[in-house]
């Protein structure tokens, strides 16, 4: 379930985040000022087929009805049940899937007992005439319905959002109508061809349901064995003759079960007995009873078998008796002279003193440990031979690499870009920024559960239909259009290269960078274009629509806190939870705006601002002294300057080529200027003066580096 309900959410979040480009492109360019919908959808729906709530059987006088059970046969002759309370048909019931010709639906009354349950009426049953109506409620709440079963179906409900939009277009179907759009990116003909031919998801669904079900994933249980080294440490003692004695030698076999007619002692007794010892390290030494047996088993296991850890109770004689069958001065056994000392020929027999039990022999073995997990992965097209033993997850990207132009790294983003930010974006958009700002839209409490947005943790309590306004639903849209300006900022830079160099075998280290060879130009990353600008305009468009963007997100937040409608825990818990990020979003905002240090410490309660919270320490030991941030501090100036970010600026260079250290000696290295770089752009401080940002030496003194120096020559 939890995979589900973060999975659907991934989805949401990527449909609302490609929305920000629709807004910007034109679907949104003034919010603040209403608009008529663009490309609007003006099909009109099927009419319902209802019972109205004047039909349903009316209780005696004197007596009430607590609901009804509502049976019918639908358009497809399916058989469909639902109960209903009294309160749930003040609007009628819709009759899902429609009612088949030459049928009745069939109403049965419902009383309330005392003890809480509920019993039918028969002899009240009443057959009715549905109704037809095109009433936008009534496909709202068809669609709320849907939403409301066990495993519901999203495209069906999807639907019926749509159908109440095309039946009339007022605040609550235009707020719904836009979460049809923003839906529908996901299963479009066009992201369905991008997702199994770009990125390889050769099951990719056109169908929402499927989508969020993962029906798309596969299911594999997957397992890793390594070889990896055990020890066990085994007592050994040594014994004297002696008349002073404790032991006495005996000759005896181990079996199941006590011998009624001889001493038997278990082999996991309380006291010592010890057996001489037959096999590896322990052969010819005296050990305790059960361990010869158990070494034995070790040595004969086979590696996949083997544990990492044994004890006494682990051997094959655990459990089992010693049998003593005589007193015999050669026998492999040594028991307490309390066992036998009722048995004939005790006092003609030598006794055995202990003289040392505190040496130990130490017994190292291989086994080998097999590792089980269960993964989900999208079900991949089949892979290249260079990348069909990676991890399913990596093989993603190596498919990108395979199956992408390699000169053209920016026109496969550019795609993705077209096709997430259509015109449904532009419609999903529009249509909210067209709401009537004088009347709040009620989203019933089912479209906020599927969206995860109430219960416990969340910004909604449970089982709550939420009223809105639309500077709230704005908010989407504030959100969706700083991420358009953070994506914009990326499309200013250019990332084609050649990517065939990254064809290798990425989890097998010897074959770090094999296609590299002498010197080419189109595989030189610092030449050959990356991160080098390609559309100036892009980082105007990136500062303007961050600008926009946080002004409507400062305004859903005024207006959820000035909000009368919202429950009073839930503004407690927004105002504690994210009046520092409130803050953040002002500073950044306005540092962009004017090309200046954003203070990132900004606003109460912010805990990048707070010393660490430890765990509580054991008696004694030492408290950490705590190190925190005292200064961090962003020059939005510099990150929105055009090509600041190119790799030549992350590297010291000679000339045009990367400087190589030492190209000769035992460990060459090329240097990330990593703290000049950062440190021009960010200013951080420690309450302990320590620095956070340190060029960093890469090596270059195995095969991969060797390769990248002789590329370099």
């Amino acid at each position: 379930m939890r995979k589900h309900r973060l999975f659907s959410l991934g989805v949401l979040a990527a449909f609302f985040a490609a929305s920000i480009f629709i807004t910007a492109c034109g679907g949104l360019n003034d919010p603040q000022k209403p608009q008529n919908p663009a490309n609007q959808d003006n099909t009109k729906p099927a009419a319902q087929q209802m019972v109205a709530a004047d039909v349903f059987p009316k209780a005696p006088d004197g007596t009430t009805y607590s609901g009804y059970k509502i049976t019918w046969t639908d358009a497809q002759g399916k058989e469909q049940t639902k109960t209903v309370t009294v309160d749930d048909i003040k609007n009628g019931f819709v009759l899902t899937g429609g009612v088949k010709e030459g049928t009745k639906p069939k109403v049965t009354p419902l009383v309330k007992n005392a003890d809480g349950t509920e019993t039918e009426k028969p002899d009240a049953t009443q057959e009715v005439n549905p109704s037809s109506s095109t009433d936008w409620k009534l496909y709202i709440k068809a669609g709320i319905d849907e939403l409301s079963r066990e495993k519901p179906d999203y495209d069906a409900a999807l639907a019926w959002f749509k159908d109440a939009y095309g039946a009339e277009k007022n605040n609550t179907t235009k707020a719904y109508y836009a979460v049809v759009q923003l839906a529908s990116i996901s299963v479009k003909q066009e992201t369905v061809d991008f997702m199994q031919n770009k990125m390889g998801f050769a099951t990719y669904p056109k169908k929402l349901n499927a989508l969020v079900n993962l029906d798309w994933f596969k299911d594999e249980t997957r397992s890793q064995t390594r070889t990896e080294n055990g020890t066990i440490s085994i007592s050994v003692s040594t014994f004297s003759k002696s008349s002073s004695f404790a032991y006495k030698r005996v000759k005896g076999h181990i079996a199941d079960t006590p011998d009624a007619t001889k001493v038997s002692i278990p082999v996991n007794g309380n006291l010592a007995r010890f057996e001489m010892g037959t096999v590896g390290p322990l052969a010819g030494k005296w050990s305790e009873l059960g361990y010869n047996a158990l070494l034995k088993k070790i040595i004969d296991t086979p590696l996949k078998d083997r544990k990492r850890w044994y004890s006494r109770d682990d051997s094959p004689d655990s459990g089992k008796y010693l049998i003593v069958d005589a007193f015999d001065d050669g026998g492999t056994y040594l028991v307490g002279h309390s066992d036998v000392d009722k048995m004939q020929g005790f006092d003609g027999t030598q006794g055995y003193f202990l003289e040392d039990w505190n040496n130990s022999i130490t017994y190292d073995y291989q086994y080998e440990e097999v590792s089980t997990w269960h993964v989900q992965y999208p079900e991949l097209k089949p892979a290249a031979d260079w990348y069909k033993e990676l991890n399913p997850l990596l093989q993603i990207p190596a498919y990108i690499i395979e199956h992408s132009d390699s000169a053209k790294v920016d026109q496969l983003i550019d795609e993705l870009y077209g096709i997430l930010f259509g015109k449904e974006f532009t419609n999903a958009s529009t249509v909210l920024n067209s709401l009537d700002a004088t009347k709040s839209v009620t989203i019933n409490k089912q479209l906020i559960k599927r969206l995860g947005m109430s219960g416990e943790d969340r910004i909604f309590p449970e089982d709550t239909d939420v009223e809105l306004q639309k500077e709230q639903l704005l908010g989407i849209i504030g959100g969706l259009t700083v991420t358009k300006g953070a994506v914009e900022l990326l499309q200013s830079y250019s990332f084609n290269t050649d990517l065939n160099i990254l064809k290798w075998n990425w989890e097998k280290e010897d074959e770090i960078l094999k296609n590299l060879g002498s010197y080419n130009r189109q595989q030189d990353p610092f030449n050959n274009g990356f991160l080098k600008g390609r559309n100036p305009q892009k980082i105007v468009n990136a500062k303007d629509d961050i600008v926009k963007g946080a002004d409507l997100l400062l305004a859903a937040y005024k207006s959820l806190t000035d909000s009368e409608t919202l429950p009073a825990k839930a503004k407690e818990e927004l105002v504690k939870n994210i009046a520092f990020i409130q803050a953040m979003v002002k500073e950044i905002r306005d540092a962009v705006a004017e090309g200046r240090k954003a203070n990132i410490l900004i606003g109460e309660n912010n805990p990048l601002a707070k010393p660490p919270v430890y765990p509580e320490l054991l008696p004694g030991e030492p408290h950490p002294t705590p190190v925190y941030l005292t200064k961090f501090e962003i020059d939005m100036g510099k990150v929105f300057t055009y090509e600041y970010f190119k790799l030549t600026n992350l590297f010291e260079m000679d000339g045009s080529k990367p400087k190589i250290y030492d190209a000769n000696g035992s460990v060459p290295y090329m240097n990330l200027t990593l703290k000049r770089f950062m440190d021009d752009f960010v200013t951080v401080k420690f309450n302990n003066n320590s620095e956070i940002f340190v060029d960093f030496g890469i090596p270059l003194n195995n095969d991969a580096g060797q390769r990248i120096i002789n590329f370099y020559k």
